[in-house]
């Protein structure tokens, strides 16, 4: 007597539930990453051959490590703002900015975003 042994046909394996897994674990890292809109600030550099004139209206503020020189005059911190604020008020103001060498960029960012605040948008860095 033979024994009839009985073949079950293979399973097929369905990547459909792999598939769905792919699908979340995307899901999951667009939603957890960190999405950053980052801004722009509009900065001219002088052509060559152009230089901050001594015009009443221009302004030469030099980034230093501790302090800021406004048309050569030593301004803290602590007044610029209200510098910025009265040299706003003079209208229209051409800002010529240097910063001395090894000054980090996120000070000279800053000194142009406080003239930003001040209404100053015509800021030019110079060498």
């Amino acid at each position: 007597m033979q024994l009839v042994s009985q073949r079950q046909p293979k399973r097929l394996i369905s990547l459909t539930p792999l598939i769905d897994v792919v699908f979340i674990l995307l899901v999951f890292f667009m939603i957890s990453s960190n999405f950053v809109e980052w801004k722009r600030l509009p900065v001219q550099s002088t052509q060559q051959g152009a230089s901050a004139g001594t015009s009443k209206n221009n302004l030469l503020i030099v980034i230093t490590e501790r302090h800021l020189k406004i048309n050569d005059a030593v301004v803290s911190r602590g007044d610029i703002k209200e510098r910025l604020d009265t040299l706003a008020q003079r209208s229209p103001v051409q800002v010529f900015l240097r910063a001395e060498k090894n000054i980090d960029l996120q000070r000279t960012v800053q000194v142009i975003d406080w003239l930003g605040q001040n209404g100053i948008e015509k800021t030019t860095l110079v060498p």
